[in-house]
């Protein structure tokens, strides 16, 4: 591995810790937009995890949700949620996680997801394979023909679309799922344990590690058209290869 696949790991670990110390207990939480929300613990989990990055990568951007951009004109930039799933920890459900990516330039080039309930780290780097806690891991062989497993982002600004999409959806051959946690989502795509993944509206921190996790699992990512996706991308669909038409066909069929 490399020196900042490393670096991530340990950030997301130590985050990790951090928060399972502050899960089910009385958390702090503000309301950034509409039904988003914010907590103490996400601040803390940044502020910790851009302190260890910092300290290895002094000159590279970093993106996190929770903070401004910070540019240094660096051809690497790190993309960070420091807890992803917000709403559940919130609520003292398990499925959170944490996820730092590095691109350089538009490329995602490596990423961490860390699911601290369940002490899985998945990471991935361009061109070395996928792995959950130093294992090799490999998306699903299930075809459309199978009873496929399919989740998918329930989010208020993209209920009418969503919607839509369900009611295709719901007469296939297919199950589907609901996390709240595109971290967690990602990772169970990546491992073989889900089939395919929709969101209609995303942010670049959410996706960026999943991206190549995926993607080195021998999965594949595109936009809701079928294109050639991106972390700037708002929509996207992502999937072990073998479903990914037929789920781009329903999306197409619902409109999208």
């Amino acid at each position: 591995m490399s020196m900042h696949l490393e670096v991530a790991k340990k950030a997301a670990k130590k985050a990790g810790i951090l928060l399972l110390r502050q899960f089910g207990k009385k958390v702090v939480s503000y309301r950034k937009h509409g039904l988003a929300y914010v907590t103490d613990a996400d601040f803390k989990s940044q502020t910790l995890i851009k302190r260890i990055l910092k300290q290895a990568t002094p000159s590279f951007n970093i993106i996190s949700e929770e903070a401004e951009i910070e540019q240094h004109g660096s051809e690497y930039t790190w993309y960070i949620d420091p807890l992803d799933g917000t709403h559940n920890f919130i609520h003292n459900l398990p499925e959170f996680g944490i996820s730092i990516a590095l691109a350089y330039g538009n490329e995602i080039i490596a990423g961490v997801i860390y699911i601290p309930f369940q002490g899985r780290m998945y990471y991935a780097e361009k061109g070395k394979g996928a792995y959950l806690n130093g294992k090799k891991i490999h998306v699903s062989s299930r075809t459309s023909k199978q009873r496929y497993i399919l989740m998918i982002e329930l989010e208020q600004a993209t209920r009418s679309s969503t919607t839509s999409l369900m009611r295709i959806m719901i007469p296939e051959k297919n199950r589907l799922r609901a996390f709240a946690c595109a971290t967690y989502s990602l990772a169970n795509l990546a491992s073989g344990n889900i089939d395919a993944y929709v969101t209609l509206k995303t942010h670049p921190w959410d996706v960026a590690a999943g991206m190549v996790l995926v993607q080195e699992a021998g999965g594949k990512f595109t936009t809701l058209r079928g294109k050639k996706g991106n972390v700037n991308d708002p929509g996207l669909i992502f999937s072990n290869g073998k479903v990914h038409e037929r789920v781009l066909s329903l999306s197409r069929k619902a409109g999208l």
